[in-house]
């Protein structure tokens, strides 16, 4: 819990930036896919996972984890990208793994564009 709150506070130049961005558009700070892939069928079928402002995509795990590993269960959807690039770990900077879904009670499934710059 410590981990994710010392995340927040790192992130608040994004917030404030993306805030910002969302007061001067009208486009809220936490958009769901379809925003952005209105096109894709799977936009849709993700109700749970959504963009952070244009950069950062989140998948919360919201599912209970199971007793004996502590995995939780989580597909993510990670929608093409223009020229091929592929999602980035934001927590590791690792490219992401589209094959990936059982989930640790302390990981966040975050992911961003590649060469995005987060402001922290």
């Amino acid at each position: 819990m410590r981990a994710t709150m010392r995340l927040r506070d790192a992130l608040v130049p994004y917030i404030y930036t993306t805030g910002l961005h969302a007061f001067r558009t009208g486009v809220s700070l936490l958009r769901p896919m379809y925003y952005s892939w209105p096109a894709l069928d799977a936009a849709y079928s993700h109700p749970s996972q959504y963009m952070f402002g244009e950069q950062i995509l989140v998948s919360p795990v919201v599912s209970a984890g199971d007793n004996t590993s502590g995995l939780a269960t989580k597909t993510v959807w990670l929608p093409q990208l223009p020229k091929g690039a592929g999602w980035v770990n934001f927590i590791d900077g690792k490219p992401a793994k589209t094959s990936k879904t059982q989930w640790e009670a302390t990981e966040i499934p975050a992911f961003v564009k590649p060469g995005t710059i987060i402001p922290m």
